[in-house]
């Protein structure tokens, strides 16, 4: 991976999105396509079980009371 693609990637990672990146050797032959589209759906679970409940979140502050 060249410094240009780690740059775009902590990028990404600090302006807020979920980046998970796994190697061709990390695969270990399983279908990069397959893999991301599982991770996809498990992610929205994991989303839905760790995201704030609105009761949790004072909207006047935007902090999460947790």
């Amino acid at each position: 991976m060249t410094q240009e693609q780690i740059n775009v990637l902590l990028t990404l990672k600090n302006q807020g999105y979920a980046v998970v990146l796994f190697s061709p050797e990390e695969l270990e032959g399983a279908e990069s396509d397959r893999v991301a589209d599982r991770l996809v759906e498990l992610g929205w679970d994991i989303i839905s079980d760790l995201k704030p409940e609105a009761d949790d979140i004072d909207f006047s502050t935007g902090v999460t009371n947790e």
